[in-house]
């Protein structure tokens, strides 16, 4: 869509992918590691919202106090294995809407996957992201019987 003082906005969909195997095999000469992967893309996405305008560089905008801590400074890789608890809630909506899952059955799915403090003192909760994908994934008949 173009407006009136010319700004161009795009609504995108960002869609996710479901990890099914993944190996770091070595690093490359730029630092960056070497994968082995096999990924399957899924149907859930966040939607964003694209705006161009006269100017240079790329301006970011959200209201920070709806992004919990863990959202903003975990690595980009993908990587990282778990998240908080307020981070699996915020995307408890999308979830539910994508996979045609109840919000209970999320929810049940993300309690499942809940780790507490060990000892019940030290660190924080947190939400084993590849067991929830493969809990959702299962749920919704994409793949037979897993362990985890």
């Amino acid at each position: 869509m173009r407006t009136a003082s010319g700004i161009r906005i795009y609504k995108l969909n960002a869609y996710a992918k479901l990890n099914l195997y993944l190996d770091i095999t070595g690093r490359r000469d730029d630092g960056y590691h070497l994968l082995e992967t096999v990924m399957q893309s899924i149907s859930l996405a966040d939607e964003v919202t694209v705006v161009v305008s006269a100017g240079n560089g790329i301006t970011l905008s959200v209201s920070r106090e709806d992004i919990p801590t863990d959202l903003m400074t975990a690595s980009g890789s993908g990587l990282d294995p778990h998240i908080s608890p307020a981070s699996a809630e915020v995307q408890i909506p999308r979830i539910v809407e994508a996979s045609g899952l109840s919000e209970d059955e999320v929810r049940q799915i993300i309690a499942d996957n809940t780790k507490g403090k060990t000892l019940g003192v030290f660190g924080e909760e947190t939400v084993n992201v590849l067991g929830v994908n493969l809990d959702i994934a299962l749920a919704m008949g994409l793949v037979g019987e897993i362990s985890k």
